[in-house]
């Protein structure tokens, strides 16, 4: 977890409003047990008005919580390459339908061109997904990682935070459990953070 330098002061209040808003489903409000999305997002200092992109977003759990608390001042790009499309099947479309989240625009895109701009971003989201640029399976495109992390390093504004939640493999593993686990060393994490130029902050359980 890479927990915010410049936002160090989240809207806590912000955020517990938009996890209990009379508006959110049933399924979702079940979720929150084990997301704990007040406290990961409080952690990564989550403000109203940043424009933050939720990144291998699915079915839209988190795109939505976010799109509440940055409110009409701020922005949410919630991505997916074409298998995590699949993966959500008719979820993310029906969270978006009618235009409920006006600041939320959907981006369908691979990971080695997500489309998302330099200098535009205070907060980039990875929830329980990180891994997932680093798996090669049959069904699952090749990432060139290289330029997934150059971009990555371009679209977070100075300043900004890049937030991983993700499940961890032993030490000194790497990549090498991913396609069985689906787990990732945090300290590979950590070094591919720093060859790009990102600093990391801390970390939490």
């Amino acid at each position: 977890l890479l927990p915010p330098l410049a936002f160090a002061d989240p809207d806590r209040t912000a955020i517990e409003q938009a996890v209990n808003a009379p508006e959110r489903s049933a399924e979702d409000r079940a979720r929150d047990a084990a997301e704990k999305p007040v406290e990961v997002l409080a952690f990564f200092g989550l403000r109203p008005g940043m424009r933050v992109a939720d990144v291998m977003s699915g079915g839209g759990y988190y795109s939505e919580i976010l799109s509440r608390v940055v409110g009409p001042q701020g922005e949410v790009i919630a991505q997916n390459n074409k298998p995590y499309l699949d993966y959500a099947g008719e979820a993310a479309d029906k969270r978006f339908a009618g235009g409920k989240l006006t600041n939320v625009r959907r981006v369908n895109s691979e990971l080695d061109d997500m489309g998302l701009g330099e200098n535009t971003l205070d907060l980039a989201l990875f929830v329980m997904s990180w891994h997932d640029a680093y798996w090669i399976g049959k069904d699952w495109p090749k990432v060139d990682t290289d330029k997934f992390m150059a971009q990555l390093f371009a679209a977070v504004k100075p300043g900004g935070v890049v937030a991983v939640v993700d499940h961890v493999a032993a030490a000194g593993t790497g990549t090498s459990v991913i396609d069985a686990l689906h787990r990732i060393d945090p300290e590979f994490v950590r070094a591919e953070f720093k060859r790009v130029g990102f600093v990391f902050d801390g970390d939490g359980d």
